[in-house]
C-alpha cells in the first residue's frame, strides 16, 4: 500500500477511499502515556521551574536568530573517512571549529523533513509518535505554541521562508498556527537561482537578508529558513549542473557514483552560499544568531555509496545504526558568545531550548524541563536515547533508571500536542517581558 502523506490524496488514488482511510488509523492515534492527565503534566512542569537550569546573562539584548534548516545537508564521514577531490564543507568545518557545534540527532532520513522541522520549533520528539507519522499534517488543529509564538510573545517579528510549494507538508496552513508572523514560498521569490529543478541556496539565503533588511528598526527578528536545493534526484542529468566532486576510492564509475558525487557538489554549494551569509552578517552591528543544521541524510542510494567505501554497517550496533541519524550544526553569532564544547552530540528536539538559555531570553516550563532532560539523556529520538555515559538504549528495552523521565517528557508532549483542548498553555509559553 502507497503510505505516501506528503500529498494525502495521492494515497486515495492509489489505495481507494477506504484502504487509505484505514491505513491512515494507525498514524493518527497516539496512546495515552501511563498516568496521564492535564494536572499531571502541570506538576511535572511546576517541579522543572522549580529546580530551574541557570543561565548566565548573555546579551544586553534581544538579538537577531536567524535559523538555517538546509535540506539534505549532511557530512557522510561520520559513516566512516572516504576520500574526494577536494572538501565539501571547509567553511562549515572552519566555523565548527570556532563557534558551538557538533551534530544533531534526527528521526528521519531521506525525507519527512517536516518532523525535524517540528521537533526544532517545538521541542517535542517524534519518539512517542506513530512510526510513519506526519505532524504537521496530522496533529497541528489549532495554534500550538513553538519558539516562534514564544520569540513573537516577546516581542519578534517572525518570519517562516520555503522557496517551494507552501502546500508542502500543509506549511502554509502550520506556519501561522506554529506562531509566525508572515510566510513566504515560492510565490515570493521573484527570479530565483535553480539548481536542478530546486531553488539553490544562494538565492534562499539572499531572500533571509531581504527580509532582514526590511524588518523594523528596534524590532528583534526571528527568521526560519528550510531549503530545497539539495532535495533527491540526485541520479538525473539537469543540464548546466555537473559534479565538481569526485570520490577517489573508486577506479570506476557507475550511476550510483555518479549520484553521489552530485549529491556532495551540492552540499559544496550550500557550504558556498552558507559562506556569502555569513559575510553579510558579519557586517550588520546589530546583535545576531545564526544557526545552520541539516533536516536528515540522504536516501541509502547515495549512503550506501560510501558504506562500500568505509565498510559502514549499520546493522552491527544500534550505535552504528544511528550514525546514518546525524546531521552537523553550528551556532554563529557576532556577540562573543562563547564556545560550548559540551554540545557535541544532541537530538534536534533540544536545540532551540538550548539557544534561548544561551541568549538569556525567558524560558518556558517546558524549555526548562527539557534542559534537564538533556542534562540526563542528550538524546531522545525516533531511533534511540542515549544517556549522559554515552550508552544508546532500545525503547524495547525496559529501563527502570530512565523509564520515569521519558514518561514525564511524554506526558508534557501529550499535552503540548495531543491534548490540545485540555492544553496548560502556562506550561509551553514563555513569560511575557
Amino acid at each position: 500500500m502507497d503510505q505516501t502523506l506528503f500529498t494525502p490524496n495521492v494515497r486515495y488514488r492509489n489505495n481507494g477511499f477506504v484502504a487509505a482511510f484505514v491505513g491512515n488509523l494507525h498514524l493518527i492515534r497516539v496512546e495515552e502515556p501511563e498516568g496521564y492527565s492535564p494536572k499531571q503534566a502541570q506538576e511535572i512542569a511546576a517541579a522543572a521551574d522549580a529546580a530551574e537550569v541557570a543561565t548566565e546573562p548573555a546579551a544586553a539584548q534581544m538579538p537577531n536568530i536567524i535559523v538555517i534548516m538546509d535540506e539534505a545537508f549532511s557530512d557522510l564521514s561520520v559513516l566512516g573517512d572516504f576520500g574526494t577531490s577536494e572538501d565539501y564543507m571547509p567553511f562549515m568545518r572552519q566555523l565548527m571549529e570556532e563557534y558551538t557545534s557538533g551534530h544533531l540527532m534526527v528521526s528521519v532520513k531521506g525525507g519527512n523533513t517536516a518532523n525535524t522541522e517540528y521537533e526544532f520549533l517545538s521541542g517535542d520528539s517524534m519518539a512517542f509518535l506513530p512510526s510513519g507519522s506526519v505532524v504537521f499534517q496530522q496533529y497541528i488543529h489549532s495554534d500550538v505554541p513553538t519558539l516562534a509564538s514564544n520569540l513573537k510573545r516577546l516581542g519578534y517579528s517572525t518570519t517562516g521562508i520555503h522557496p517551494y510549494l507552501g502546500s508542502g507538508w500543509d506549511r502554509d496552513t502550520v506556519y501561522p498556527k506554529m506562531g509566525f508572523d508572515e510566510f513566504l514560498d515560492i510565490d515570493f521569490f521573484d527570479d530565483p537561482e535553480y539548481l536542478r529543478n530546486y531553488v539553490s541556496d544562494q538565492s534562499a539565503f539572499d531572500k533571509v537578508i531581504e527580509v532582514f533588511e526590511e524588518k523594523e528598526e528596534g524590532t528583534p527578528k526571528f527568521i526560519f529558513e528550510v531549503t530545497m536545493q539539495n532535495h533527491s534526484g540526485y541520479s538525473k542529468d539537469y543540464p548546466g549542473f555537473e559534479a565538481d566532486i569526485r570520490l577517489t576510492d573508486f577506479d570506476t564509475t557507475s550511476t550510483s557514483i555518479q549520484a553521489a558525487e552530485k549529491y556532495l557538489t551540492l552540499v559544496k554549494k550550500s557550504d558556498e552560499a552558507f559562506r556569502e551569509l555569513i559575510s553579510y552578517f558579519e557586517t550588520v552591528e546589530e546583535p545576531t544568531v545564526v544557526v545552520m543544521f541539516g533536516d536528515h541524510q540522504p536516501s541509502d542510494y547515495i549512503t550506501n555509496v560510501i558504506s562500500r567505501i568505509t565498510g559502514y554497517d549499520g546493522e552491527e550496533s544500534l550505535e552504528e545504526y544511528q550514525k546514518s541519524f546525524q546531521v552537523p550544526y553550528v551556532i554563529w553569532n557576532n556577540m562573543g558568545l562563547e564556545k560550548d564544547t559540551s554540545k557535541e552530540l544532541i537530538s534536534v528536539n533540544y536545540l532551540s531550548a538550548y539557544l534561548m538559555k544561551i541568549l538569556n531570553l525567558p524560558l518556558s516550563q517546558y524549555q526548562e524541563f527539557l534542559l534537564q532532560l538533556q542534562e540526563q539523556l542528550p538524546v531522545v529520538c525516533a531511533g534511540t536515547y542515549i544517556d549522559r555515559e554515552g550508552n544508546y538504549h532500545s525503547y524495547f528495552e525496559e529501563d527502570e533508571t530512565y523509564s520515569r523521565l521519558l514518561n514525564d517528557y511524554n506526558i508534557l508532549q501529550y499535552n503540548h500536542l495531543t491534548d490540545w483542548k485540555k492544553r496548560a498553555e502556562e506550561i509551553f509559553t514563555v513569560p511575557r517581558p
